[in-house]
């Protein structure tokens, strides 16, 4: 058995392209061998779906426990757990507790053979690690012993989606986030202040057997705001905007319901402006002012022209939209505008970066080394976290998973890929089982 110092593991599967006799499966439970386990190590279970590059990509079940103890446990998958066929998924087993002591262990194997296999399924050869703080994954060549268990999807019982799409009323493709997945429903996008009303479009993975309706957040039944175009028209008001797709099954019973949520801006422009483009995308950055020494100042026009009211107008205000931020200085020293308002005034100079949120300039011109040595300013230079990266927790390669926050002196607590010598903190009844090193996959 293996323990690695990780706050999660976990281990892939994917079914056999050649396998088409199902459009997807129900899953049902996943079984998994634990040890040293109990309910306040905080057991947690995840299904996620897999990105191209090997790794989880987003949860999309969490599984219900059992009462927590050692030996073979039973996860139970919602009702609504679907997987699609041809896709890679992950089993995920992390932690919840935060308490030092509270780790638990996945039984494992070094062998990669199945002891039953249905028709197209397999395990994968992405298996990984991580710490909870760190972003990346590392690759581990031990094998959690788990089984999967589900029922195949029958037309007559498909209540999912195939595709969700959005446009606005110009035609343009909505994008909203996460990227659709038949097993995720939930998804959010916005829309500017110009944006009154758009088209969703959602497609029945059971074109010929499914029904499709679209409700508002209470369930009631949407009216097509524009029955002549293709799609469904929904008017959009400021704020956010509730779309719930609902998907029956040909059998009549099984439903499955999609949730849209499309988030309007306010609009910037005053009601009795006299001429005002501030709902436009913003696409350009104008600079004014002394950018930098020996160059000429530089000034912006934009030319108007008033209407025909005989007495004239009088000038309340000028707006424009300064909600951007300096951000970064160019290699000269000389701060740049990051977004979408106009840079006015005096850049350069002994503090040209007063007042000035975000902005970061470079030591010895202008910068104040006090507030460099307290984090204030950032130099660009390594914060010297890396000094510890070839002294970590050592990697053992027995096949056992420890999930959770493992205890006794962890000087690399919370530095991924840290690795400590023994006798510098580490546990030297499991340092010599040393692995190996081997690539990580991000």
């Amino acid at each position: 058995m293996y323990k690695p110092n990780s706050r999660s593991s976990h281990t892939g599967w994917k079914p056999d392209p050649r396998s088409r006799r199902h459009r997807r499966r129900h899953a049902t439970s996943v079984k998994a061998g634990l040890a040293n386990a109990a309910a306040s190590d905080g057991v947690r279970v995840r299904i996620f779906g897999a990105r191209s590059i090997g790794t989880p990509y987003i949860s999309f079940y969490t599984l219900t426990n059992p009462v927590i103890a050692d030996g073979t446990m039973t996860f139970a998958a919602p009702a609504s757990a679907t997987l699609r066929k041809d896709a890679g998924y992950f089993v995920v087993f992390d932690s919840t507790a935060s308490d030092a002591g509270n780790d638990y262990e996945i039984r494992g194997t070094e062998s990669d053979s199945l002891n039953r296999m249905a028709d197209g399924w397999s395990l994968s050869e992405d298996r990984h690690a991580r710490n909870k703080d760190s972003a990346s994954w590392t690759t581990d060549s031990a094998v959690p012993l788990i089984e999967i268990n589900g029922d195949a999807v029958v037309e007559a019982t498909d209540a999912n989606l195939s595709a969700l799409r959005m446009r606005d009323g110009n035609g343009k493709l909505v994008t909203y986030s996460p990227f659709f997945d038949s097993s995720i429903t939930s998804y959010a996008t916005s829309a500017s202040p110009k944006v009154d009303r758009i088209t969703i479009q959602a497609t029945a993975s059971n074109g010929d057997g499914a029904t499709v309706v679209y409700l508002d957040e209470d369930d009631q039944q949407l009216t097509d705001a524009d029955a002549v175009q293709d799609g469904f028209q929904v008017d959009l008001e400021v704020g956010p905007n509730t779309i719930n797709v609902r998907v029956t099954a040909e059998e009549g019973s099984t439903t499955r319901t999609y949730t849209m949520v499309v988030t309007r801006k306010a609009s910037r422009v005053s009601a009795d402006a006299l001429a005002s483009n501030l709902d436009e995308l913003f696409s350009k950055r104008f600079y004014v002012g002394n950018l930098e020494p020996g160059k000429v100042l530089r000034a912006q026009a934009l030319g108007f022209e008033t209407g025909d009211n005989e007495a004239g107008y009088v000038l309340t205000s000028v707006k424009g939209d300064r909600k951007g931020a300096i951000a970064r200085g160019d290699r000269k020293g000389t701060p740049t505008v990051a977004s979408h308002q106009l840079s006015v005034g005096r850049l350069q100079g002994p503090t040209p970066c007063a007042g000035l949120a975000g902005c970061r300039q470079r030591p010895g011109r202008g910068a104040d080394r006090n507030a460099i040595a307290r984090g204030e300013i950032a130099t660009g230079h390594p914060t010297g976290d890396r000094k510890g990266d070839r002294k970590g927790t050592p990697t053992v390669v027995s096949p056992r998973l420890s999930v959770g926050r493992l205890q006794g002196p962890t000087p690399c607590a919370g530095l991924a890929g840290c690795r400590q010598r023994p006798g510098r903190g580490a546990d030297h009844n499991t340092s010599h089982h040393r692995a190996p090193k081997r690539p990580s996959h991000t």
